[in-house]
């Protein structure tokens, strides 16, 4: 189980990195008109979150019966606590940055914004740090996925078939570009709650099992490279599920042991910390240091400031938690 662990934190670290990457070397350029690096990731995000839903998704339905153990409401509350420290920290940090270096360009300072945010709902916080928007999505999901389980629909045929056909609705009425705002309102119902990458993840746990989610996977897997746009995706999904379900391992063993390295494991271990703190942070300290560097080395120097923030506010984060755990008991 550890190796396991191990590997998966690791792939998390890769995925992190790109993360970050991804905003400091493409969208900090766009966002604030200045000149392109010599060298970006343009579509690290995309993929990487991507995948990190994913992962959400199958440990999701690898782990139902904790759902059964514990009742719908005790579990949604543990996935919340899960969630809120790392959040809560990077938040409180980030205004108090703000009150220091405003940035006007992308999210307000004042104190009615900080309070929008404290409670991390969807709908109503994730304004203050645009990397948040991927929270709400892992919120929205949640409750959808304790609806499926409370019925026991989250193993059914039917219920995947229905969640690619409604994507497959969202994704066309989105790029014919109809923003009427009925329409609008379900894109962004089916994006969240019926998050097409979250059941991804829970089809590739269910798939091991029956032929049926091997055929179904094989379509989600196609759709998602078209929604996606990159050719790599499919090759990296069916390594990653050829892993997680133990087929094939003496040939897999090396990408384990390049995963479980224990570096990557640590930027792994760091990697919901980094990801909900890295971004207006990071843009805030690419200003201040543009006139003092190479402007071509900002993206690597940012990327080694906020991990070095990541570390401390994680050790934040961890005295939090353990403090809610010692009052809640599950």
């Amino acid at each position: 189980m550890k190796n396991e662990i191990d590997y998966i934190t690791g792939f998390r670290g890769i995925l992190v990195i790109a993360v970050v990457f991804h905003h400091y070397s493409t969208n900090y350029p766009i966002f604030f008109t200045k000149p392109n690096f010599f060298w970006d990731l343009t579509n690290g995000g995309i993929f990487a979150v991507a995948f990190f839903f994913i992962l959400s998704g199958y440990f999701l339905e690898r782990g139902v019966n904790k759902f059964y153990v514990l009742g719908i409401k005790k579990w949604l509350i543990h996935k919340y606590l899960r969630l809120y420290p790392e959040f809560i920290v990077s938040i409180l940090m980030l205004f108090l940055v703000l009150q220091f270096y405003p940035l006007p360009e992308r999210t307000g300072n004042s104190w009615i914004d900080l309070l929008k945010e404290v409670p991390m709902l969807p709908y109503l916080s994730f304004h203050m740090e645009e990397a948040h928007w991927y929270l709400a999505s892992l919120l929205c999901s949640f409750g959808s996925f304790a609806f499926l389980a409370q019925l026991r629909w989250h193993n059914k045929v039917a219920t995947y078939w229905i969640a690619l056909f409604l994507n497959i609705i969202s994704f066309v009425l989105k790029e014919c570009c109809i923003s009427i705002w009925g329409v609008s309102f379900f894109i962004s119902f089916v994006n969240k709650f019926v998050n097409i990458s979250i059941f991804t993840g829970m089809l590739s746990y269910l798939s091991s099992k029956q032929i049926h989610f091997k055929i179904l996977l094989f379509f989600y897997l196609t759709f998602l490279t078209v929604k996606l746009h990159i050719i790599l995706f499919p090759i990296v999904f069916i390594l990653l599920w050829l892993c997680l379900n133990n087929q094939y391992d003496k040939y897999l063993n090396i990408i384990k042991k390049i995963l479980g390295n224990k570096f990557i494991v640590y930027i792994g271990g760091l990697s919901y910390m980094w990801y909900v703190m890295h971004q207006n942070v990071g843009y805030i300290v690419m200003q201040n240091l543009e006139r003092y560097i190479n402007y071509e080395m900002l993206p690597y120097i940012t990327v080694c400031v906020t991990f070095t923030f990541c570390i401390f506010l994680q050790k934040v984060a961890d005295v939090i938690r353990k403090n809610i755990y010692k009052r809640i008991k599950f």
